[in-house]
């Protein structure tokens, strides 16, 4: 069994003005969020717009980060596809390249069932030899895996974690006490970091960690000490930033805007996502305002 646990940003990819991918800024950025003190990495994730680059760029951004982290923190790479098939051929890869683990959400676009949903991981369970990530997230793939799925999951090979998010705490206690604590679950909405991780979650896959990965990863700390306040003062600071990227949307822009207010460079994003807004940049200079 694997003990991927804390802040595990789900790292943002880089581009240069021309839409290619600034290889040399990702592994700087991933190597800098380690120093900050994160406790893992998650490329190519939905943050870090995986839809929006080739088979070939998710394979190269998936080594990029490996090589940078280079065996100091856990690297589990985001494998979301439309098949199965394709899901094994990067996972497959992402092993071969170092990587750690591996995430995934069901089928996009498709609207599976949940048979559909479970056959869909079972077929990748039995082809691919890591650590299973499964994320939830009906808000982007339009199917929320039930308590009932999500744990009949549980009982096949290699997947022992869940991205849980429905922003549902609820949901939460039902798995664990359903699993009987057997599954590890992360929270997948930062502005239920604090309370997930209280109760009972094992970590935070974190947007938020691309800016402030120090003070993320400080807060996460304190929670498995159980210094409850201290962390509650942390989150406090943290919690206009982590509402403003669950809640104004564009959360990919808002977090290289974000970045460039603390002088560091994470490029622009690919289309269909458009520049941020003036608008924009004035709610974000607000939410982080008391972090800088």
């Amino acid at each position: 069994m694997s003990d991927f646990r804390g802040v595990y940003p789900v790292v943002v990819t880089p581009f240069k003005e021309n839409g290619e991918i600034d290889f040399n800024a990702l592994a700087e950025h991933a190597d800098w969020m380690i120093k900050e003190g994160v406790h893992g990495l998650i490329p190519n994730g939905s943050t870090g717009e995986y839809a929006a680059m080739t088979w070939d760029e998710q394979k190269e951004v998936i080594r990029c980060v490996v090589d940078a982290a280079k065996g100091r923190v856990p690297v589990v790479a985001g494998v979301t596809a439309e098949t199965a098939n394709r899901v094994i051929e990067l996972a497959n890869t992402a092993k071969s390249y170092g990587a750690d683990g591996i995430m995934l959400l069901p089928p996009p676009y498709n609207n599976p069932t949940q048979e559909e949903v479970y056959n869909h991981f079972k077929t990748i369970s039995e082809s691919v030899d890591m650590p299973i990530m499964v994320y939830n997230n009906p808000w982007s793939t339009g199917v929320d895996i039930s308590s009932d799925t999500l744990l009949r999951l549980l009982k096949l090979k290699n997947i022992e974690y869940c991205k849980e998010c429905t922003g549902n705490v609820r949901r939460q206690r039902q798995i664990l006490l359903g699993s009987n604590y057997g599954i590890k679950i992360f929270s997948g909405w930062d502005d239920l970091c604090y309370e997930a991780i209280a109760f009972g979650a094992v970590g935070w896959v974190s947007m938020a960690a691309n800016v402030f990965p120090k003070t993320c990863a400080d807060m996460v700390n304190l929670l498995f000490e159980k210094k409850y306040e201290d962390a509650w003062k942390i989150y406090l600071e943290l919690l206009p930033w982590l509402s403003h990227l669950e809640d104004y949307g564009n959360s990919k822009q808002a977090i290289k805007y974000a970045a460039s207010r603390r002088g560091r460079n994470l490029g622009t994003c690919r289309q269909p996502f458009l520049p941020i807004s003036e608008e924009q940049k004035e709610a974000v200079d607000q939410a982080i305002a008391g972090l800088l």
